[in-house]
């Protein structure tokens, strides 16, 4: 099992205003499967803004999915590359999530993503829904899935309200995703 080493200085377990988040790992369940733990593990490291260690999650194969701004089949080291991006400019990213389902073959995710985005000042509360599979105890397939709308409307305001089904918006997205990924390379 990979675990964020909370003895180490300067971490987010330790360093001061340390993010905030809140888990839940199928409280129904005496001995959660061991997915069940992997994703846990997964977004411990995501919340407490360890990028680092939530890439250790992917198999060197394993393909992402974000639907909602198209891009499909991100090979893993973009993957990894992305939450650099995300968790190195979260300055106050609050998570919370349960694991809803996990299995022998993968499992699922209801997560919250509450932060401040950069270029307005504005709140955003992003309500996540992930889709994995596993082999090994490593993630080979995500699917995250979220509106677009709803993020577009709280992040930009009134341009996003009106705006946030645009796809060209979805298609600047992509490419803003795409370029904050090649400049990690």
């Amino acid at each position: 099992m990979i675990a964020p080493d909370p003895t180490r200085r300067g971490t987010a377990w330790n360093a001061p205003g340390a993010r905030l988040y809140e888990r839940s790992i199928l409280h129904s369940e005496l001995a959660p499967h061991p997915n069940a733990r992997v994703l846990d593990q997964f977004f411990s490291a995501v919340a407490l803004g360890e990028a680092a260690m939530a890439g250790r999650f992917y198999a060197d194969d394993a393909r992402i999915d974000l639907p909602p701004i198209g891009l499909r089949d991100l090979p893993a080291r973009d993957a990894r590359r992305l939450w650099q991006v995300l968790l190195s400019d979260a300055r106050d990213l609050h998570v919370q999530y349960a694991v809803m389902r996990a299995d022998d073959h993968g499992g699922e995710v209801a997560w919250i993503a509450r932060y401040t985005w950069p270029p307005t000042g504005r709140l955003v509360t992003q309500r996540l829904r992930g889709q994995y599979e596993f082999r090994a105890g490593r993630i080979v397939w995500q699917s995250e899935g979220f509106s677009l709308w709803d993020c577009a409307r709280m992040a930009l305001g009134s341009r996003g309200l009106l705006g946030g089904w645009n796809p060209l918006l979805r298609a600047r997205l992509r490419r803003m995703v795409r370029n904050c990924i090649a400049a990690r390379a």
